[in-house]
């Protein structure tokens, strides 16, 4: 019995150091530069860092909320046009707007250029020269009640939705 054990716990702590082993040297990559052990690419899928990582970065929260605000506010833009600024009734959802608009403007600027390249090369370009510049017009046109920044705003919005209508999926890495 003692013997068996033994045996047992033998081959389980060569199995350990093989696996080990393998890890170290057999090497995977994506082609970013970045590589990781093939036992972490068969049993999660990548390096067992980003793997343990909390799902969601500062970025990717940041990234969401500027989007999810850019959808509302266009849908509000379609529904109501200038009525935003000339309809009283609507004066309360301009003014939560104005708000809502600089909270997502303020996390779209916050946003590395960096970390968007690692999804496409073109996107930190695109975000920061449309997106990002729609937002602030938005929010300047929202604020001061100008339908003209607005419909600047408007336009570079969608500028930077034709140029991500344009591209394949499988130009973009997803974003975490």
């Amino acid at each position: 019995m003692k013997k068996t054990a033994t045996t047992i716990l033998g081959v389980i702590v060569a199995t350990v150091i093989a696996i080990f082993a393998a890890n170290s040297l057999i090497r995977v990559s994506d082609g970013s530069g970045a590589s990781w052990g093939i036992v972490e690419e068969k049993v999660f899928g990548k390096n067992i860092v980003s793997f343990l990582e909390p799902p969601w970065s500062d970025n990717y929260r940041r990234w969401e909320l500027a989007n999810q605000t850019s959808a509302e506010i266009a849908e509000l833009i379609q529904n109501h046009g200038q009525e935003i600024f000339t309809d009283p009734t609507l004066e309360e959802k301009r003014l939560l707007s104005t708000d809502n608009l600089k909270v997502a403007y303020l996390a779209a600027k916050e946003i590395d250029l960096e970390y968007l390249e690692t999804s496409n090369t073109q996107l930190p370009m695109m975000y920061s020269g449309y997106f990002v510049e729609a937002l602030s017009m938005w929010h300047e046109g929202f604020s001061s009640k100008n339908p003209q920044k607005v419909a600047e705003g408007t336009s570079s919005y969608n500028e930077f939705l034709l140029w991500m209508q344009s591209q394949d999926k499988s130009e973009f890495k997803p974003l975490r």
